[in-house]
């Protein structure tokens, strides 16, 4: 045997020793598949065996594809064809009965039962009401998927879930007007529209429709549409704020030239026969100076008589009168020294700030009386003032957009105060978006320049948490900060 064919046979044995290793590798990992497979099904067994013994019942998970399937049922049989099945219960034989067995005709029962229709598929029918009651169930399904996949800012997988939301039931008009607001935030504006539309033939009282296709038709050019959809909505929701908002600024935008002269419109669409008659009053309006003011002494004096729903009331009103010596400085033309004593009404003192609310009422009053005229003051003593996780308790259920907004003013004015807090304004932002139940409704309602607003406060907070981020203290996990609160990345 030459060398090169005993390399060759060398070849091959080891070939087919590899070969055999791998065969006895994959035949012992089966029979220890089918070893975890029998352990997993006597467990099973195990277990439920026990939950019998037990007595005790848990809520298992349906059938595999019990969804999938249809379901039949019978059709219930007439009254003549259940009277010809009872006589035929009656004519049956007894097997003991052999006086019987020996009078029945044996070819004339043959006959009967050729005679007889064989029971087909016609005799079922499929269950409609369990049919449709399955294909709502599985749209709901796809509406929380496409819900989730919105909020984690997969606008595309949205939208997808959306239509086979709308493809199973398509008679629901929240499937239309969820894929709308998906399609809004993708810009493919006319679409949104037509999801709009559908909304509104299924359901001709759906705020959110007729609030999101008077957006769509803004960005579209369509302003008269878009104004007459937005009153509609606030016809519908008068006490909604920012609809309250939006359908101003849209009126300034359409009658730039109404706004601009100063021209009021009417406080109340009252017909002109239910008017009143009597001729308007100017009224004239007087400036005076701080100067001359603190120069004056109020002095009461009676006024004359008015008359309201028949009944006369006296009423007093203070005229300001000057004094001698403030008539022989104004005649001389000497005035007062800046050394004199300030009036009382500047030396008032500032009010108080409040304690740290405790319940969501002392949130509200500290809210409504420094909410919108201190904002730094209802950051410092208010929202940085309680613990974080107790803002969103304290905050409740009755979130409102212009409420949001005025949290972010006050943020603002904090971090630009102490940048210090910005860890604080993190944690509070973040647990108003995963705690308070109205906060994706408040965002959703927000118009472009609001949203602006919100991104110059992640914007603020970004630029001041990124270099402790940058140098390992701490984590902040900005970009779903920024995409909770509507802003597309957090720059």
């Amino acid at each position: 045997m030459d060398a090169k064919k005993f390399l060759e046979l060398q070849g091959q044995i080891k070939q087919n020793n590899q070969d055999y290793l791998e065969f006895v590798s994959e035949l012992d990992s089966w029979k220890a598949e089918l070893d975890k497979r029998r352990e997993k099904s006597l467990l099973n067994l195990q277990q439920q065996q026990q939950q019998q013994q037990n007595g005790s019942s848990e809520n298992l998970p349906p059938v595999r594809n019990s969804l999938m399937k249809k379901k039949y049922k019978k059709k219930p049989k007439s009254k003549q064809e259940a009277a010809e099945q009872q006589q035929q219960q009656k004519k049956k034989i007894a097997a003991y009965d052999y006086k019987a067995w020996d009078k029945f005709d044996v070819d004339k029962a043959c006959e009967e039962v050729d005679a007889a229709k064989p029971a087909s598929d016609e005799e079922y029918e499929t269950d409609e009401e369990w049919e449709e009651e399955r294909r709502k169930q599985l749209a709901e399904s796809k509406k929380a998927a496409g819900n989730e996949a919105f909020k984690a800012g997969k606008f595309e997988d949205a939208v997808e879930l959306y239509t086979k939301a709308t493809q199973l039931n398509p008679e629901s008009a929240v499937y239309f007007c969820n894929r709308a607001m998906a399609l809004l935030k993708l810009e493919r504006f006319a679409a949104a529209e037509a999801d709009c539309c559908s909304a509104l033939e299924l359901d001709a009282k759906m705020v959110k429709a007729y609030y999101r296709r008077g957006q769509a038709r803004q960005k579209l050019g369509k302003l008269p549409d878009a104004l007459r959809d937005l009153e509609e909505a606030l016809a519908l929701e008068p006490n909604n704020k920012a609809l309250q908002s939006e359908v101003k600024q849209l009126r300034i935008d359409l009658h730039p030239e109404k706004y601009a002269t100063g021209e009021v419109e009417p406080i109340f669409d009252k017909p002109v026969s239910q008017r009143s008659q009597k001729p308007l009053v100017r009224v004239p309006i007087q400036e005076v100076s701080a100067v001359k003011a603190a120069q004056v002494t109020p002095v009461a004096t009676a006024t004359s008589e008015r008359t309201a729903k028949d009944e006369s009331k006296t009423v007093q009103t203070e005229q300001p009168v000057l004094t001698a010596a403030d008539q022989s400085s104004a005649q001389s033309g000497v005035t007062h020294s800046s050394s004199s004593k300030p009036p009382a009404a500047q030396q008032t003192q500032p009010e108080p700030l409040p304690a740290p609310p405790e319940t969501p009422y002392q949130f509200k009053s500290a809210y409504r009386s420094l909410g919108r005229r201190d904002p730094l003051a209802f950051c410092t003593s208010v929202l940085c003032a309680v613990p974080p996780d107790r803002l969103p308790a304290l905050i409740g259920e009755s979130l409102e957009s212009d409420a949001l907004l005025d949290m972010a003013g006050a943020f603002q004015a904090g971090l630009s105060a102490d940048p210090a807090i910005a860890p604080r304004v993190y944690q509070c932002l973040r647990l108003i978006a995963d705690r308070v139940r109205r906060f994706a409704t408040c965002v959703a309602f927000l118009s472009s320049g609001e949203l602006g607003q919100l991104a110059q406060l992640i914007s603020q907070l970004t630029g001041l948490l990124q270099p402790l981020t940058a140098a390992g203290d701490a984590q902040y996990d900005l970009t779903r900060l920024a995409a909770a609160y509507g802003v597309p990345h957090a720059v």
